[in-house]
């Protein structure tokens, strides 16, 4: 998730003190929740939810952005 700008920035990071939350994790060391955020790509650091298709993800920013644009890796 990254802001508006001359320099888009991800914004959505743990280390910027975004919180992800979510409906549930797929129930193992792989896919959790704290993936969703912490900058790392692969399938062994992504959230996969218990519920398939139904599951659903959130971050919460600790002050107001505008955001640019979202990917998904």
């Amino acid at each position: 998730i990254y802001s508006a700008g001359e320099l888009p920035e991800n914004v959505a990071l743990a280390s910027a003190g975004a919180v992800p939350s979510a409906s549930s994790e797929y129930g193992n060391e792989l896919h959790q929740i704290k993936h969703l955020n912490d900058g790392e790509y692969g399938n062994s650091k992504s959230w996969i939810p218990r519920e398939g298709d139904t599951g659903w993800a959130q971050i919460d920013f600790p002050a107001p952005v505008t955001i640019d644009r979202v990917l998904w890796g």
